[in-house]
């Protein structure tokens, strides 16, 4: 089917180039071998509907309108060989007209005769009928392919129809859809007024903030203050009674003052009334106080311990062992410890550690 659909397409546009011979040499081989053309075109047509039965169901639809665009273009091109005939014989028609016209001979016995008026009102009806004639052409061209539109929209609606019926989509269906499409419409303008609504809202509300509050803190708003000089910022840290804790004084750059906005998440002074858990939210167990590091609370603080143990003696048979007495001292700032033995004096007079 696809090389015969070619073939078709390839006799369309050699039937084309014929057309621009037939303008600029008009005779009748031409117009013949157009004619044998379109029948070439009409049979290969024929052959194309026989055989877009046998296409698959998914292309049929397509293969259709490919053969009925191959028709239209067929009989478009009939129509042109028709008007282009028509034009030839009016033609011919003027051209014996006018040489029997010239090869006339009048007897004697006419006086006169106004042969320049009489042939400009030959040609002027000439050219009249000439006009109704292309009109009525004209006017059965355009009957013609309306005629081929409605039958062409006619076969696309069936086959939407069979489509629609093909997916299982009823009336009742297809109206529940069209009722949706003009709901979903209504919904949309009402949204679109909801949208506008806020906007101005907003932008009226922002409106009166600025001129209650004055400008909105923007860049190319804000002015800084020349006669300021300072504009370090304040340590986060303070030093009370030898050890760091954090400060609770708020201030801004340079030790200024700072706004509402910028203390309304600051730790306030009155840490008794304040509740972190309106800012920071609630946590699984409370905060723990505030301690003193344990190196800091136990500094130069120990605990001391006495004790003792046994030597045993292997060189004397005065004594098997002897009692050695030390001191245990732990060290609570970094938990270690040391063990001292204090002098003690012997028999022979000698001290040790």
């Amino acid at each position: 089917m696809e090389q015969l659909y070619l073939q078709t397409t390839q006799l369309i546009q050699e039937t084309t180039d014929l057309f621009y011979k037939l303008e600029r040499d008009p005779s009748e081989n031409i117009e013949n071998a157009i004619q044998s053309k379109i029948n070439a075109i009409n049979a290969n047509c024929e052959k194309l509907d026989i055989l877009v039965f046998k296409t698959p169901i998914n292309q049929r639809p397509t293969a259709k309108m490919r053969v009925d665009q191959l028709k239209y273009d067929n009989k478009h091109i009939q129509a042109s060989l028709l008007n282009a005939q028509n034009k030839r014989r009016r033609r011919q028609q003027e051209q014996e007209d006018r040489e029997q016209l010239l090869s006339r001979r009048f007897g004697h016995d006419h006086t006169a005769i106004n042969v320049d008026f009489l042939g400009q009102e030959r040609n002027s009806l000439q050219s009249s009928h000439q006009h109704v004639d292309e009109m009525l052409h004209t006017g059965s061209n355009i009957l013609q392919t309306l005629r081929y539109n409605r039958d062409t929209l006619k076969g696309a609606h069936r086959r939407l129809i069979d489509l629609a019926n093909t997916l299982g989509l009823s009336n009742a269906t297809i109206s529940l859809i069209e009722r949706r499409v003009s709901q979903d419409k209504y919904i949309l303008f009402g949204g679109m007024f909801v949208t506008l609504t806020v906007i101005v809202l907003v932008i009226f509300f922002l409106t009166i903030s600025t001129m209650a509050w004055g400008l909105p803190k923007l860049p190319g708003l804000t002015f800084s203050d020349p006669t300021k000089t300072k504009h370090h910022m304040r340590s986060s840290l303070r030093f009370y009674q030898g050890y760091r804790f954090p400060d609770t004084i708020v201030v801004g750059p340079g030790g200024s003052a700072t706004d509402v906005d910028s203390n309304a998440f600051a730790l306030p002074e009155d840490s008794v009334n304040y509740d972190p858990s309106l800012t920071y939210g609630r946590v699984k167990q409370p905060a723990l106080p505030a301690v003193i590091p344990h190196w800091a609370h136990y500094d130069k603080r120990c605990l001391n311990f006495t004790a003792f143990f046994k030597q045993p003696v292997f060189e004397s048979t005065d004594e098997n062992y002897r009692v050695r007495i030390v001191n245990i001292i732990y060290f609570l700032e970094d938990d270690t410890l040391t063990v001292i033995e204090p002098k003690t004096r012997v028999r022979s007079n000698y001290f040790f550690l």
